[in-house]
């Protein structure tokens, strides 16, 4: 997947080609603004600023980031949690998918990358529009849990999703 930055700039180039009422102006400000903030150091640790966030309305860190001119940074709609109450915050850890229909090797690959994840993290999985797999379930979710991973978002399909839920644990997909 594209991180936020690129699709951003993307986004963004195309809306100030297509725009002439002074949006495109406003919309220059706010990514003027939004460079000038910087890196620095957190004075917190990651795993407090996720429990902040998560803390937090998901429209009102929306709200906030739009101020700042980071306006693309919500999920695609018919990305999903599979129950309504779920919220999950971290940092991402991407995946990129691809179809396989060889499954050689393949549990072992995943097992690779399931001792990657971070503590803290999200996992992103981009699928390559793979809807005839599931790319998640019970022992992704357990493995992932016990390196310290605090959900999952898939672009595609999830299964064991009785188990999923059943460990708490937030995933969102189509």
């Amino acid at each position: 997947m594209p991180t936020g930055v690129s699709i951003i700039q993307k986004r963004g180039e195309k809306f100030m080609q297509n725009n002439n009422n002074g949006s495109a102006m406003k919309l220059q400000k706010l990514k003027e603004e939004r460079m000038n903030h910087g890196l620095a150091e957190l004075p917190v640790s990651e795993k407090e600023l996720c429990d902040r966030y998560e803390a937090v309305s998901t429209p009102m860190v929306n709200d906030v980031l739009r101020e700042m001119g980071m306006l693309y940074y919500t999920l695609p709609h018919e990305i999903m949690p599979l129950r309504e109450e779920m919220k999950v915050c971290g940092i991402a850890f991407t995946i990129k998918g691809a179809k396989n229909l060889d499954l050689t090797d393949e549990m072992m690959q995943r097992a690779q990358l399931l001792e990657e994840i971070p503590a803290e993290s999200v996992c992103v999985w981009d699928t390559s529009g793979d809807d005839e797999s599931a790319q998640w379930g019970e022992i992704m979710t357990m493995a992932a849990k016990r390196q310290g991973c605090r959900g999952a978002i898939v672009d595609g399909g999830v299964r064991d999703t009785n188990k999923v839920l059943e460990q708490k644990f937030p995933v969102f997909c189509k």
